[in-house]
């Protein structure tokens, strides 16, 4: 029994952001192994569908609708795990903790999370990440910066961006990551 405790607590993983980690609304628990978990999001619910329609069918109708929201989250994954060997490998120094950041600004009656942000000792740098099929461009970060800079009580150090697909332009106000980037480490 012991043994399958460890399992579960191997492929099970508690998300919370980490400025909120008591917070049981913003809390959830997610599979952490990547083939668990489209199995289950996919496969299992679905086995007889599968069986009667065939692998292309199936992809077609079960799959391909949702595979991009699907691999967007595990690529947020992703680039916290950069920063996090970034840290490790002393490439990026000051940072206390990094993870998802939860917002609640009852002023502008406005609430969500980021996606990456680095807690450092006075400032959060926040770190907008895009899975898209097309470089990001201006006028999108324009406009992220826009929603972030209006929350109040979040003193933000720096903006970036991690996009999959690269940038149409890299300007100098803001940390532009590429998704080849991420793999350099």
């Amino acid at each position: 029994m012991h043994f399958f405790i460890i399992i579960i607590a191997k492929l099970s993983a508690k998300i919370n952001p980490f400025n909120k980690p008591d917070d049981k609304k913003k809390t959830f628990y997610e599979i952490s192994d990547n083939l668990l978990r489209f199995y289950y999001t996919y496969v299992y619910k679905n086995k007889s569908a599968l069986q009667m329609l065939g692998a292309s069918t199936f992809y077609d109708t079960y799959i391909a609708p949702s595979i991009t929201t699907f691999i967007s989250h595990r690529f947020e994954d992703i680039c916290r795990s950069y920063f996090s060997l970034s840290v490790q490998n002393g490439n990026l120094k000051g940072v206390y903790n990094i993870g998802t950041l939860y917002y609640d600004d009852s002023i502008n009656k406005t609430n969500g999370e980021f996606d990456v942000a680095l807690q450092k000792k006075d400032c959060y740098d926040i770190y907008e990440v895009k899975y898209l099929s097309v470089p990001l461009d201006m006028k999108s970060m324009e406009q992220e910066e826009k929603q972030i800079s209006v929350i109040n009580g979040l003193k933000i150090g720096t903006i970036g961006f991690i996009s999959v697909s690269g940038f149409e332009t890299i300007p100098s106000k803001y940390t532009c990551i590429s998704g080849n980037e991420l793999y350099e480490i």
